[in-house]
């Protein structure tokens, strides 16, 4: 079921540091790990999660050098410019949230790549009955305090904790406290839990995760990339689905709505460039084809919206610890043509499917008017999947 306007929720990314403890050269979340950096390591971690309407980046107006490729590739994401410190930052973003009537706010430091999305959905979980919650790992360690060199307590680390992001809220009650600090104090706070408690209210806790650590220093950096350097298996599947043509005035492709003089038939809404990327994706993980996964015998896939289905592949991939790495289709037909519609096609399946963009093609061929393709009775589409798998 859709949520009402006002049970909305937002991420509110916060990426405006300047990370001098890490280097002077380049601010900590644009280095890059691999091919992408640490913020858009962050952002993917995002997407696509169902219950997130949107997506707000806050931004130093010194960074915008190192933002142009993440602008044009996450064009649904707001970018906004932050504060001096990093609460001033936050608040801003809650007062843009609450001005387009969102209630619940997800606050993530960019610089935690690391956040699983089994802890986004679980902060989420908890959100929905406490109003407020955060993750924290317990501290481990023996505690010291320290002055001037020197220790001069020890500190019982029973009922210790460390916070983590993302932490969750209603944000009307945010802003509430938020007021109750002049601006010029707001850089002693180091989280928003620290202020959420000047309300006198409960912030419920949840198990956080050891590997969402925030990158602080170079030695962060190298269990950072220790990890994203790590290689998996790379496997290739095909898909292959024909549909034919019926009467009608419209048909579906690659989740796009294409007015026509015809449809297509199926049981489903008959998507066949869907169903054809499903039955790559399920070859390059050995998991049969799309019929084994959603049979055509069974009523609750009658007429459903084929989109819903890939959203159902994405999640099998996330379970058995694989990745999208590049999509190729291949439509094959006398008309509809299809150019002007392929970058919407291609946006729709990079938000499902969790990949930039740029690894998907989509394109188009005819039969030179042969066979059954060349005589307008339907359309073929020939996918290839590349998926990457890691050992778990």
């Amino acid at each position: 079921m859709e949520k009402e306007k006002n049970e909305r929720l937002a991420v509110l990314l916060l990426a405006s540091g300047t990370g001098e403890r890490f280097s002077k050269k380049i601010p900590k979340q644009y280095y890059r790990l691999n091919e992408e950096t640490i913020l858009e390591t962050t952002i993917k971690k995002f997407v696509g999660i169902n219950f997130i309407d949107h997506i707000i980046l806050i931004v130093k107006k010194e960074h915008q050098k190192y933002l142009k490729d993440i602008k044009e590739k996450y064009t649904f994401i707001n970018f906004i410019i932050g504060g001096k410190s990093r609460q001033q930052s936050s608040f801003i973003g809650l007062k843009y949230l609450f001005k387009l009537n969102f209630k619940y706010v997800l606050i993530h430091d960019a610089v935690r790549p690391n956040v699983s999305k089994k802890l986004i959905y679980n902060v989420y979980n908890n959100l929905l009955k406490k109003k407020a919650v955060i993750p924290v790992v317990k501290v481990r360690d023996s505690i010291k305090l320290v002055e001037k060199n020197y220790i001069s307590k020890n500190i019982d680390r029973n009922g210790l904790y460390l916070s983590q992001t993302p932490q969750a809220f209603c944000i009307r009650e945010l802003i509430s406290a938020y007021k109750k600090i002049p601006l010029a104090k707001l850089k002693e706070f180091t989280d928003d839990a620290q202020i959420y408690s000047l309300l006198e209210k409960k912030i419920a806790i949840i198990k956080g995760d050891e590997h969402n650590y925030k990158v602080t220093n170079k030695k962060d950096l190298t269990m950072i990339e220790n990890t994203y350097t790590k290689r998996g298996n790379i496997k290739v599947g095909q898909g292959v689905d024909v549909h034919k043509f019926k009467k009608g005035d419209k048909l579906f492709l690659f989740g796009k709505k294409i007015l026509f003089n015809k449809s297509l038939e199926g049981h489903s809404d008959a998507d066949v460039g869907i169903h054809a990327i499903i039955d790559a994706i399920c070859g390059a993980l050995s998991l049969g084809d799309i019929g084994k996964l959603f049979p055509d015998n069974d009523s609750k896939y009658k007429d459903i919206d084929s989109k819903i289905l890939l959203k159902h592949v994405t999640k099998i991939m996330l379970k058995k610890n694989a990745r999208l790495k590049h999509l190729d289709n291949t439509v094959i037909c006398e008309k509809p043509k299809i150019n002007k519609y392929a970058f919407q096609m291609r946006k729709i399946l990079s938000k499902i499917l969790e990949i930039d963009i740029k690894s998907i093609s989509i394109k188009a061929t005819t039969t030179e008017k042969l066979g059954f393709l060349g005589n307008e009775e339907g359309i073929a589409v020939m996918s290839i999947a590349t998926v990457e798998t890691f050992s778990n």
